[in-house]
């Protein structure tokens, strides 16, 4: 009778599958807030932009005159526009 050295046993994990994406998400606008000239959110619209998330930046000194809003939500889904 032979017999073969032990090998270690090694349990690979099994590959695992893309989460699907999500009925509820989709692809949306981020609204950035800021005034004209806020250095804090120029980092933030640039690292959205290198990300490639679509984006609006709104001035808050031009709302209400020249920048109106609207939005509204349905459960978890909002939807608005900015004009």
């Amino acid at each position: 009778m032979t017999t073969e050295p032990a090998t270690p046993f090694t349990s690979t994990p099994p590959p695992t599958a893309p989460t699907p994406p999500s009925p509820l998400r989709r692809e949306s606008t981020v609204l950035v807030l800021s005034g004209r000239f806020d250095p804090t959110a120029d980092l933030v619209v640039e690292e959205l932009n290198r990300r490639a998330v679509p984006l609006f930046r709104a001035d808050m000194a031009e709302f209400p005159l020249e920048l109106s809003l609207a939005a509204s939500f349905d459960s978890c889904i909002g939807s608005g526009s900015c004009t």
